[in-house]
């Protein structure tokens, strides 16, 4: 059980590693930090079910033991078995990279608790295999010869990758203040022209509004057919005149009556 809750616990930690690392790049991502919280609360009450302090000291290579280049058996993943390896890494939060050597030359480094790691059997040599056999020495050498190098590579792609993100930003906030800059300008430009305008006057009611007690000279047809300026059509409405009326002469024959006649209304 014991080792169960070790394995969860490195599970845990690398994951949180992941998280760390992408909010790196996005610190203000509000999903990962709170998969951040979640994670620092189970690796601390898995601490505790392991009876250990979650507040512990975080050099936990160093309180075992453990260096970069030491030779020991670690704990493989795929199977939960130990295989002679070689330390590549260790990391201040009780993890380390090993190099194992039943694995083909130039495999990726796997990732391990540090407590979990012992030393190798009495008589195994540094590049045998679980069953005996020397297999790998040569490679495990190099690869724990290698292993600040490769650290240090690691570190210089982080550093790059977050320089590239902080020179996006930069280039996006440049950006919109260029486009905030031309917005006032535009602004600017529209206000003056607008001063300007009022100063002069020509800013009025239109010539074609409906005559009215403001506008009693409306003009329509500006413009157009030579009649420019010139004001409404005038228009007489017609007089009413009974039928019968006399339309000037005695009499009353109705010689005059007036060209526009109406029936009689049938109103009541």
């Amino acid at each position: 059980m014991s080792d169960d809750n070790e394995q969860n616990l490195l599970n845990y930690k690398l994951q949180l590693q992941q998280v760390e690392a992408a909010l790196e790049l996005d610190k203000d991502n509000a999903e990962l930090l709170a998969l951040k919280t979640e994670l620092d609360e189970i690796i601390g009450l898995t601490l505790q079910l392991l009876g250990r302090d979650p507040s512990e000291a975080v050099e936990v290579g160093e309180a075992f033991g453990w260096k970069v280049g030491d030779h020991c058996s670690a704990l493989w993943a795929r199977d939960r078995q130990y295989y002679p390896a070689v330390i590549t890494e260790v990391r201040r939060d009780g993890t380390c990279f090993v190099s194992f050597a039943h694995l083909p030359s130039g495999s990726h480094a796997e990732q391990c608790q540090v407590s979990l790691l012992k030393p190798l059997a009495d008589g195994a040599k540094p590049g045998a295999d679980v069953h005996g056999s020397e297999s790998g020495a040569a490679s495990l050498t190099a690869q724990g010869s290698n292993a600040q190098a490769a650290k240090k590579r690691r570190r210089e792609e982080r550093t790059k990758a977050l320089e590239a993100k902080m020179r996006k930003v930069a280039k996006r906030a440049e950006r919109e203040k260029e486009m905030e800059a031309v917005v006032e300008q535009e602004k600017k430009s529209w206000q003056s022209f607008s001063k300007k305008i009022k100063k002069q006057g020509r800013i009025g009611k239109s010539i074609f509004a409906t005559p009215g007690p403001d506008n009693p000279k409306g003009r329509v047809g500006v413009g157009t057919c030579g009649i420019a300026g010139k004001g409404m059509t005038p228009f007489a409405a017609p007089q009413y005149r009974p039928p019968g009326a006399s339309g000037g002469g005695a009499g009353g024959s109705g010689a005059g009556y007036h060209h526009h006649q109406y029936p009689p209304s049938t109103t009541n």
